[in-house]
């Protein structure tokens, strides 16, 4: 465990998934990082500051610049964040980081309790960020169901369909040049016949 006094080196990791400012912004996170080291006594390495917005938490492997602080493990004592959210949000994350921690003889500390990733407290916050995940997803699913069955755009139209004002928000018509484009496919499909320029392997 990382005590307080000079000879610390930090990396701050800072994420968010827009890229939009707000009071919690990967700028505004680094900032709270800073004050949570310099109250300590406790420098950071600047560069080992990293930030990524527009970027999900929802698997590690989608993020260069925290796989990137790992990979420089060596070169740091503690990694700070805003909240361990910004690291991991599923329990997988979470042991996999702390593995790495343990074995190189490194912690990481949230800035906003001060608590340590292996804190128990900071396990059972990572259990609940999981949870939160996944109610996420399924809320954001129900949400583009209930609007696709009212006849509402949930997303980009597909080849064939616009969307257009409507009475409740964008509503998806057929878009009618495209649509023969599309049924002329489908026709062509049922007939046993090929689009232009597609040609079968060679037998050899």
């Amino acid at each position: 465990m990382a005590e307080g006094g000079t000879g610390i080196r930090c990396a701050i990791y800072a994420r968010m998934s827009t890229d939009k400012q707000s009071d919690t912004s990967p700028a505004d996170q680094v900032t709270r990082c800073r004050e949570f080291a310099g109250a300590r006594g406790w420098a950071v390495a600047e560069e080992l500051v990293t930030m990524e917005a527009g970027v999900s938490g929802a698997s590690r492997h989608n993020r260069p610049g925290l796989l990137g602080l790992i990979h420089r493990i060596g070169e740091w004592d503690v990694l700070l964040c805003f909240d361990f959210s910004r690291l991991t949000r599923n329990v997988e994350d979470h042991g996999w980081l702390l593995n790495r921690l343990r074995a190189e003889k490194r912690t990481a500390y949230e800035a906003t309790t001060g608590l340590e990733l292996s804190n128990l407290g900071a396990q059972v916050g990572g259990v609940m960020n999981a949870e939160y995940l996944d109610r996420l997803r399924a809320f954001t699913h129900n949400g583009m169901l209930r609007r696709a069955e009212r006849g509402l755009a949930a997303g980009g139209p597909p080849c064939g369909y616009r969307t257009a004002d409507g009475t409740g928000g964008r509503r998806v018509i057929i878009h009618e040049q495209e649509s023969e484009v599309v049924r002329g496919l489908f026709r062509m499909f049922l007939e046993g016949g090929e689009p232009a320029g597609h040609h079968p392997p060679t037998q050899r």
